[in-house]
């Protein structure tokens, strides 16, 4: 007997039909029906019975999701959690890097429009952004918020001893020939990198002004360097640096704090960010320059909904590192260059 097709004669008038089984009823349909529960009796009625009712289903359905009512209960706050924050998300103006860990050196990204910030702090820092913040001989520090889309984009705070925008004079410096050739017909081409640095020029040369461009397009300009030389202090305001060590060792001088490179690693430089290269050991320093046009950040495919990176990308956040420490100088006026668009000055 079917008692699904089946109805019983009883004193005229037709027996309720047993609830059914819902085959195809999920996790989300009863979640929406613990909702409407809770909507309109109070999360007190959410039980498992009055799920059962509400769908018309037996109560073994349910249970086959939901072991108790504390198990609906949560399940039906995580969702709705989930649901507030894709909607913040969809929301939220997407980042160029960011997502990138934007601490000075590091990389990170965005995901999903990149809402996981990661903080460093370096030093000592008042406790609240934007207070008085004194030396031990009481002497005020000067704050300065860097960073690339203002209030509204990743920043960073920095403490001086002395004005950051005091300046003295402002000239033209004078770039190198950038000019490109387009490459067509496309070729294959035999870079021989080692051949532009001949003999003792790195010794004359620094990792800044010594650079040679290579190759570039809208998005990227690589560039490769030999040099021996300390660089001028130097900022690009067009986009993020990245820089492949090859051979060699520096160290790089920050206003997020002083960072040691080698062999193998790679450099990530946020766009604006004043910094000079002092190149050490007894072997010149030869390195690949990439200057982005905008923020370097790692592909969405290696990060999670909320930024960190997954399992299967080919790095992690123990491969980055930062400054450790504040860098501390007390120099009177200095010289820095500054790239930006079509102009450069000193």
């Amino acid at each position: 007997m079917n008692n699904a097709d089946t109805s019983v004669p009883m004193g005229g008038e037709t027996a309720v039909q047993p609830r059914q089984r819902a085959p195809r009823s999920g996790p989300e349909q009863r979640d929406d029906t613990a909702l409407a529960v809770a909507v309109e009796h109070g999360f007190a009625a959410v039980t498992v019975p009055a799920i059962a009712e509400q769908m018309n289903v037996t109560r073994p359905v349910v249970y086959a999701y939901f072991p108790d009512r504390v198990d609906s209960i949560e399940a039906l706050i995580q969702r709705e959690d989930n649901f507030l924050i894709d909607g913040v998300l969809e929301v939220l103006p997407r980042r160029a890097v960011d997502a990138r860990h934007y601490d000075g050196m590091q990389t990170s990204g965005p995901a999903r429009g990149a809402v996981m910030a990661f903080y460093r702090q370096v030093g000592a820092v008042p406790p609240k952004r934007h207070t008085q913040h004194r030396d031990d001989q009481g002497r005020l520090y000067y704050e300065e918020l860097m960073g690339a889309e203002g209030f509204s984009g990743d920043s960073a705070l920095l403490y001086h001893r002395g004005l950051p925008p005091a300046i003295v004079d402002s000239t033209v410096w004078e770039l190198p020939d950038q000019t490109l050739t387009p490459n067509h017909p496309l070729r294959h081409r035999h870079l021989r990198l080692h051949q532009l640095f001949p003999g003792d020029t790195p010794a004359g040369t620094d990792p800044v002004t010594g650079r040679r461009l290579l190759l570039g397009n809208a998005d990227v300009r690589i560039s490769y360097v030999v040099a021996k030389g300390a660089s001028p202090l130097y900022r690009n305001a067009i986009g993020d640096e990245l820089v492949y060590v090859e051979s060699g060792a520096a160290v790089v001088e920050t206003v997020f704090g002083t960072i040691a490179v080698r062999r193998g690693d790679q450099l990530l430089v946020p766009r604006a960010t004043t910094h000079r290269w002092l190149p050490s050991g007894p072997e010149p320093l030869r390195a690949y320059v990439i200057e982005a046009s905008s923020h370097i950040t790692p592909p969405k495919r290696y990060l999670s909904k909320f930024g960190q990176l997954l399992e299967h990308s080919p790095y992690c956040e123990r491969d980055l590192h930062g400054p450790r420490e504040p860098l501390i100088a007390t120099r009177g006026p200095c010289r820095s260059r500054s790239q930006y668009g079509e102009c450069s000055s000193s």
